[in-house]
């Protein structure tokens, strides 16, 4: 038997799977649904199949004929993740996802003046204004990037003292065009600052 696939993954969430027996015949063939897809559709010469579960292997049995297909769709929209509360260094910090890719900031993509130290992304917007996925293909090979309209804060002290006195009011931001790259492709062109745990900006 022959098995076939195409796909432009990790970039993009769709996987197309040619399955080619010597002769037609029954088997179950085990289709494995990545977990970090929130959804999934799974179908077969063009019929959707009910049932697939994120993280588990979806059992398909039928009769095969030489050239059957199983197209498999994933959810691609990039999600921020929390780290355990535990992990008192991330707290009030998440990390942005998309597909199997973990991202993170670098400061040679941000914009001039930004500090990435005060970066925050803003999760207050539309899981689908939050982050625009963009393919470079002239950058380390080709690589998709997301951009952000994410946030700067003031700096903490303007005297950069190591301490002041607490006033509790909330520090000030402005707003700034993040970018993200895949966690992998970090300080591939220069030395550079580099963070995947960032700030949540605080409504």
């Amino acid at each position: 038997m022959k098995v076939t696939q195409k796909t432009n993954y990790p970039w993009e969430g769709d996987a197309a799977i040619t399955v080619t027996p010597a002769s037609a015949s029954a088997f179950t063939v085990f289709l494995r649904v990545p977990g970090w897809s929130r959804r999934a559709q799974v179908s077969v010469n063009g019929k959707p199949l009910s049932g697939a579960a994120p993280g588990a292997y979806f059992p398909i049995r039928r009769s095969w004929s030489p050239g059957d297909t199983i197209r498999l769709q994933t959810d691609m929209t990039p999600q921020a993740l929390a780290a355990n509360p535990h992990v008192t260094e991330d707290n009030g910090r998440v990390a942005v996802q998309r597909g199997p890719i973990v991202y993170c900031l670098e400061q040679l993509d941000q914009p001039e003046g930004v500090i990435l130290s005060d970066a925050a992304l803003d999760l207050n917007l539309k899981s689908a204004a939050a982050f625009r996925a963009d393919f470079k293909s002239d950058l380390l090979g080709g690589v998709m990037v997301l951009h952000h309209p994410g946030a700067e804060y003031d700096g903490l002290l303007a005297s950069n003292a190591l301490y002041a006195p607490y006033r509790g009011a909330p520090r000030k931001s402005r707003s700034v065009p993040l970018t993200l790259i895949p966690y992998y492709a970090w300080a591939n062109r220069e030395p550079s600052f580099m963070e995947v745990w960032t700030p949540v900006l605080r409504a």
